[in-house]
């Protein structure tokens, strides 16, 4: 498993693993950001 540490990163991953993953044609986003700016208490990501 990689470490992620900024955005940029975190684009790039997730472009070559939607790729891979044959989900080019899904909208799909991705951030880091802080536990506290999530609604759900102890939660390591959201989705929706």
């Amino acid at each position: 498993m990689s470490v992620l540490y900024n955005n940029e990163e975190l684009q790039e991953a997730l472009k070559e693993w939607q790729h891979i993953l044959k989900l080019d044609a899904w909208d799909i986003r991705a951030k880091i950001c802080r536990a506290d700016e999530m609604t759900l208490e102890d939660a390591q990501g959201e989705n929706n």
